[in-house]
Parts: C-alpha cells; structure tokens; sequence
C-alpha cells in the first residue's frame, strides 16, 4: 500500500513508518508526523494511516513494565562494589 501512497516502495521507509506508528497515539497524530516527512496530504495516506495504526498491537495501559529512570539506574549501580581479585595479597 505504500506504493499507492508514495509510488514507490521501499523497505527502509516502511519500517521508518511502522516505528512512527507505534510511536503515535492516534491515527491522526501518525498522518500528521507523515506530513512532516513529506508524505502527500489526501485520502489515500489518510486512509494508509488508520489502516496502519489499526494494524500494530497496542499495549495495555499499566499493563507493560516502565522504563527505568536515570534515578532508577543510579539506585541500582549503588548496590554494585567491585570484586577483589586473588592476586591480591
């Protein structure tokens, strides 16, 4: 479908387009962020976007793990110490 879209398709554009996807909240915001890339604006790369979006899983709400914080990685190297060796005497 990228080829009605674009014409032409390409493997690297269409992996740049499915992380924008995951990435944007909505249909609207992934149309939007493909306006910004020079995508043209009309009825086929509105409707590539809905179909795009609707087609990647999304995760639940509190269902996925976060992502660590600086302050998180901080804490956790805190309980690290290095190790001696046997050399040492």
């Amino acid at each position: 479908q990228l080829h009605a879209v674009l014409g032409y398709s390409e493997s690297t554009l269409a992996q740049y387009l499915i992380a924008v996807a995951a990435k944007s909240g909505s249909a609207a915001a992934l149309h939007a962020q493909m306006l910004q890339s020079d995508i043209p604006d009309n009825d086929v790369s509105r409707q590539f976007a809905q179909e795009l979006f609707a087609r990647l899983p999304r995760q639940k709400k509190g269902g996925g793990r976060r992502q660590p914080t600086q302050a998180d990685m901080v804490r956790d190297s805190a309980r690290y110490a290095l190790v001696g060796s046997d050399d040492e005497g």
